[in-house]
């Protein structure tokens, strides 16, 4: 089995002088050449980006969606594939910190504003949560975490 690269490949160069068996070729996107990886893992191992994955272990199409269901996708790899215990609270965390968020915009779009006198509707209150759900999945991971523990936060004084 052969390690392959990714669309998440930032073609960095990381990984290129780490392959001790040269079969990392440059382009755009690298490329690895299955007939000369011996699929040792060094370069999955130095890929900032993560987009070295193991053929052997990808039993699905690379996810090209959301940040949010990239870095699922690679916790839940991580956590399943490789045992990782850290992943596995990282995806737990993306969760149960995105139910805390949608239950707090739910809460304030159904209750709070027309308790304040300021009417909404169902339907209102669905495309609002759907255009705010689109745009937290697609925010930078250090961003949905920090809304994860102002979530938290606000979850405990309300």
């Amino acid at each position: 089995m052969a390690h392959l690269i990714t669309e998440d490949c930032i073609a960095c160069g990381a990984c290129l002088p780490e392959c001790p068996f040269g079969a990392i070729l440059e382009g755009d996107i690298y490329f690895i050449d299955p007939s000369s990886c011996e699929d040792c893992g060094i370069c999955a191992d130095c890929c900032y980006m993560g987009a070295i994955v193991s053929t052997e272990i990808q039993t699905t199409p690379t996810i090209s969606g959301t940040q949010l269901e990239r870095d699922m996708a690679k916790y839940a790899d991580d956590t399943f594939n490789k045992g990782d215990l850290k992943a596995g609270f990282l995806l737990l965390s993306e969760i149960t910190g995105g139910i805390a968020i949608f239950g707090l915009i739910a809460t304030a779009l159904t209750s709070w504003l027309p308790g304040a006198g300021i009417p909404i509707s169902s339907a209102m209150a669905a495309a609002g949560i759907k255009k705010i759900a689109e745009a937290y999945a697609n925010l930078p991971t250090e961003d949905r975490r920090t809304i994860i523990k102002c979530a938290n936060f606000l979850k405990r004084i309300v």
